[in-house]
């Protein structure tokens, strides 16, 4: 509730009116029960603040003043003030000296921090102290090594509470941090193993133990430890236990790791037979599911269903839903999506627009996919130009026919605006141009590289000396290190374009396979044959235009998978 912020405003009126009234100073019980609704508001500025007026006015902090403030701090993810307290009251002479409170919540602030060493390193020195760490203590310790992935760590933790002095025995605070633990690949086994050992314990396992262990066993690669996570799901349900959001959410991220689109669309239907709100994650990761299960009509209709369920579309409810779109290629629904996020004004991303392109592809809308593009360039969402080279276009990472448009683009800006364009003038702003010997020394990582054919910033002059100074193009596809199949897919069908389609002379960069460098004299006889002219440029890829070969953008990326990179 809101009693914390009460009890502030309380406070701070007892201060405010204090000397004009008969009330009393306040004390340090006074200052600890604000530190107290500052530590459940999470308020660990106002934490720290409170503690210095305590000492500004004369008073002495007592250990609950410091292990409240401690506890805000670590609530607050500020481990690092969390640890400085401790230890000014391990340090401070006269002061109050630390109890296993304070180890306990400065251990817990390690947790967040995933500072597992530290934590068992607090964890010693409170043995050192002859505090007696408890099973809280335990926890703290067990649940920053889970954090850190330090699952041997914990489960050592764990299994050695029985053999302490005094003997601890763990709680299902302190299984349910040792699930957590055993998450990765192969670990599904161990995670199974503590749940079980609960019973053996003769604890019983809550709705937190089997969403932990849902979750834990669904991080794993290995199909059958998405196969236990559905299994625990239904063993949680038929053991009467209240299922929350987060059950739902974890068995749903299963389905959408495995594309089971119809089961992602039942448990959400459930979600709302329980009395549960889904939230923007139940919505996203249904609509993945369908995404992933080739179920464009699911995807879409989950989105159009967003308002009923009381959530708000974000860029990944979109994004989600014009992947399904492209998997189909149904471009006319995907166009219809990118409106609705203007309605909604919701943010596109990069993966937005990249979708986008591959659906403007799929329906050979070359034209619009021209268009789309050059609005990104505009917008900022996309960076064509290498930041170091105002020559060099970056292809990298982009699917086959993105990479084809973008190609399109940068013979179209290089020949439109020349060297001194005012993409080149802003990537040389804030010191000397890059020298041309300098542009194409590199290595093979998409750096500028050397050898190029013809000269960068030549000074050859066509009849209206438009283009006397434009450099080389430099476009970077990459050498297929990082496809799927290790194979230079988008180098190819660029290189095909370039020459077949647009009569350009293009080349491989010499001593760098992943470049291809067209010359500026051919940028230019291009430009010319499309008679050009500064004041009325060609209108690239339109239909009907007589600038480019009429057979361009026809069999860009044919026989290429849509995810073929580098």
């Amino acid at each position: 509730g809101s009693e914390w912020a009460l009890a502030l405003v309380l406070f701070a009126e007892m201060q405010r009116h204090r000397p004009d009234s008969s009330l009393p100073a306040p004390n340090v019980v006074c200052f600890n029960a604000a530190l107290a609704a500052c530590e459940r508001g999470e308020l660990w500025q106002g934490a720290l603040g409170l503690l210095r007026d305590v000492r500004d006015l004369g008073l002495l902090p007592s250990a609950i003043s410091y292990n409240t403030t401690i506890t805000a701090c670590a609530k607050g993810q500020r481990w690092d003030r969390a640890l400085e307290l401790l230890r000014f009251m391990a340090g401070a002479a006269g002061g109050p000296a630390p109890t296993i409170v304070s180890y306990n919540a400065s251990i817990s602030a390690c947790e967040a921090a995933r500072l597992w060493q530290s934590a068992l390193a607090l964890l010693r020195e409170a043995e050192g102290r002859a505090l007696h760490p408890d099973v809280i203590t335990l926890n703290a310790a067990i649940s920053a090594c889970a954090a850190a992935g330090e699952w041997q760590r914990s489960l050592s933790l764990l299994h050695g509470m029985p053999r302490r002095r005094p003997p601890l025995e763990p709680d299902i605070v302190t299984f349910n941090a040792a699930i957590g633990a055993c998450r990765g690949d192969a670990l599904w086994p161990r995670c199974l193993r503590t749940l079980r050992e609960l019973s053996r314990r003769g604890l019983q396992a809550d709705i937190i133990s089997y969403n932990t262990a849902m979750s834990a066993c669904a991080s794993s690669t290995d199909l059958s430890g998405s196969i236990v996570a559905l299994e625990l799901f239904h063993e949680a349900r038929a053991s009467s236990l209240q299922a929350t959001v987060i059950t739902f959410n974890t068995v749903l991220s299963v389905c959408e790791r495995s594309g089971l689109w119809e089961e992602a669309v039942g448990h959400l239907s459930e979600m709302r037979l329980s009395q549960l709100k889904p939230n923007l994650i139940s919505l996203n990761t249904s609509i993945s599911a369908c995404e992933k299960g080739h179920h464009w009509r699911g995807a879409l209709q989950l989105l159009s269903c967003a308002g009923a369920l009381g959530v708000r579309p974000d860029t990944t409810s979109f994004n989600a839903s014009l992947s399904a779109c492209e998997r189909v290629s149904c471009w006319q629904a995907g166009g219809e999506l990118l409106s609705a996020m203007q309605r909604l004004l919701v943010e596109p991303d990069f993966v937005t627009y990249k979708v986008a392109l591959l659906l403007e592809c799929a329906g050979e809308r070359m034209a619009e996919g021209m268009a789309l593009l050059r609005s990104m360039l505009t917008a900022g969402a996309f960076d064509l130009w290498h930041p170091h080279d105002a020559n060099t276009a970056d292809l990298h990472g982009l699917p086959v026919e993105v990479a084809c448009l973008a190609t399109f683009v940068a013979v179209e800006e290089m020949a439109r605006q020349g060297t001194a364009g005012p993409h080149r003038e802003k990537a040389r702003s804030g010191g000397a141009a890059i020298g041309a010997d300098l542009l194409r020394i590199g290595g093979a990582d998409g750096s500028p590289g050397s050898g190029c054919h013809g000269s960068v910033g030549s000074t050859g002059s066509s009849a209206g000396g438009v283009f006397a100074g434009v450099g080389d193009l430099v476009l970077v596809t990459g050498r297929g290190i990082h496809s799927p199949s290790g194979e230079a897919a988008v180098r190819a069908v660029v290189l095909d374009l370039l020459r077949r389609e647009l009569g350009l002379e293009a080349e491989l960069l010499a001593g760098n396979a992943g470049r291809i460098v067209v010359p500026s004299a051919s940028l230019r006889r291009w430009a010319s044959s499309c008679r050009w002219t500064a004041q009325r440029p060609p209108d690239f890829g339109a239909p009907g235009s007589r600038s480019v070969h009429p057979g361009a953008c026809k069999d860009w990326g044919r026989g290429a998978p849509s995810s073929g990179t580098r």
